[in-house]
């Protein structure tokens, strides 16, 4: 397996925990509960793998410097 392939699995991870998330509490995940909740070690690594995802339009916010306000995001539209 190439080192994408994992990172893609751990961003998959990231958005099936975000998604349970949502429905459960109405509202997005502290960056700190991704972790705990996929089990990483690091705020870092999910900081990396966030990025990506809004890269890639699967998450959303109106906020421009996303990465100080935790919780400020919703699930885009190419999920």
């Amino acid at each position: 397996m190439k080192n994408t392939d994992k990172g893609k699995d751990t961003r998959d991870k990231i958005m099936a925990f975000i998604i349970l998330y949502f429905e459960h509490h109405g509202y997005a995940p502290s960056y700190r509960e991704i972790a705990d909740g996929i089990g990483a070690k690091s705020i870092s690594t999910i900081f990396h793998h966030l990025k990506i995802l809004f890269d890639e339009k699967k998450l959303e916010t109106d906020v421009p410097d996303y990465f100080h306000c935790s919780r400020a995001f919703r699930i885009g539209g190419e999920v």
